[in-house]
């Protein structure tokens, strides 16, 4: 950026490759954004209650367990209310040492995607990632769960490298626009000016 022609100082590709920079931002980081979130609405385990599960947990953490009301499993379509019949228990055993992990209510929250729709039962902490069987008693007809790795972090942190690679993306396209503006403009000017002494000078 610092070769300057005599006539029009740095060369106007520098304004495609700031286009190129302020374009990238915006279209390669919210698209990629998109893609994280819809990944991880759609990852998770899915099964079929009542019964016994066990699972293999590759991230410690919080995990939510989840009623997917309206889903597609295994090949048929399940349709289920959004609440619980009364007296449904479920409990979480760690495989290692066979311990019992509490889960706490996590209210009425719910998530949809195309035509899935669920709605949050309980949570519980994976300390470790490993084994872990979820056992769920007392449900009088067929419904599908989903255990899955709370989200909140991860669409926090995409966030915020989103919003880092749109900033920086940005901060150098329109610093490469206003920086080459700039020389451009003074080596016109200098030029200019060159050409008016210069015609002062002729006969």
């Amino acid at each position: 950026m610092e070769e300057i022609t005599k006539e029009t100082g740095p060369s106007k590709v520098w304004y495609y490759i700031a286009v190129l920079f302020l374009l990238s931002a915006s279209i390669v980081s919210p698209t990629w954004l998109i893609i994280r979130l819809i990944s991880g609405l759609s990852s998770g385990h899915q099964f079929l209650v009542p019964g016994t599960h066990t699972f293999n947990l590759e991230f410690p953490g919080k995990h939510i367990i989840w009623n997917d009301t309206q889903t597609f499993y295994q090949g048929r379509s399940y349709s289920s209310s959004p609440t619980l019949p009364d007296g449904v228990t479920i409990t979480v055993i760690e495989g290692e040492s066979q311990n019992q992990i509490a889960t706490k209510p996590t209210g009425s929250s719910s998530e949809s995607s195309g035509s899935h729709k669920r709605y949050s039962i309980c949570s519980f902490l994976a300390e470790k990632p490993g084994e872990y069987t979820i056992e769920v008693k007392n449900v009088p007809s067929q419904r599908v769960f989903t255990v899955r790795k709370a989200q909140v972090k991860d669409v926090l942190h995409s966030l915020f490298a989103c919003s880092t690679v749109l900033l920086v993306g940005w901060t150098i396209g329109f610093s490469i626009i206003i920086t080459v503006a700039v020389k451009r403009s003074r080596a016109s000017k200098e030029l200019g000016s060159v050409r008016h002494e210069g015609s002062n000078l002729s006969p």
